[in-house]
């Protein structure tokens, strides 16, 4: 394992040797930490007839493990006062944990819980949630603006695309689309680990 200051700035950052990168940034005066992963991939990355892949396999991260069912990933965290959550954007993914300091060991294994043992269960109605977030996009104005000014950025390109993919392409997305595009995206070479906030960081 490698490790490097970070150029001005309280953290360090290492290199595993499975090729995660991981940064970390101790802050004693704090109470809680947060933890995330960050994979380098997003609606950028995404073929056209999969726009919206990304996010879609984000919402079905949460919906079960081979450990916990989703209302149990939550409770184990929300139970502590945390907060489990993430988003996607066109060049990356982020999945991570808000916790008291005293519970950031829980919360990191239940962000690996969710990243390496996800069932992807629920499909039909996750895809639901996503065609309504997608049918509801020009309810929030500053957003729709957003994707209006990227798609005359980069016409014809996937980061001209919207992030929520279009009603078209999450409608085509089968189970078999979402875990092959898992197995070839989330790699520990496109993942970045970072906590910050007071924590051990031998443990």
């Amino acid at each position: 394992m490698q490790s490097r200051p970070y150029p001005e700035e309280n953290a360090v950052v290492r290199t595993l040797s499975n090729g995660v990168t991981v940064t970390l940034e101790k802050l004693p005066h704090l109470r809680s930490a947060t933890a995330g992963v960050w994979i380098r991939t997003g609606s950028g990355n995404e073929p056209q007839n999969q726009a919206g892949i990304s996010h879609f396999l984000e919402h079905l991260f949460f919906k079960g493990t081979k450990t916990r069912t989703a209302r149990q990933l939550m409770e184990a965290i929300e139970h502590r006062g945390g907060q489990l959550n993430a988003f996607t954007a066109r060049d990356f993914t982020c999945v991570y944990v808000r916790t008291l300091d005293t519970h950031l060991h829980t919360g990191i294994e239940v962000l690996a819980d969710v990243l390496k043992n996800s069932m992807f269960c629920d499909l039909e109605k996750e895809r639901n949630v996503v065609l309504e977030e997608i049918a509801s996009v020009e309810d929030v104005p500053e957003d729709y603006a957003h994707d209006l000014l990227v798609e005359r950025l980069w016409p014809n390109h996937a980061l001209g695309r919207p992030v929520t993919g279009t009603f078209e392409t999450v409608s085509r997305l089968t189970l078999d689309d979402v875990r092959e595009y898992y197995l070839s995206r989330y790699r520990p070479s496109h993942m970045f680990f970072s906590v910050a906030g007071n924590f051990d960081e031998q443990r």
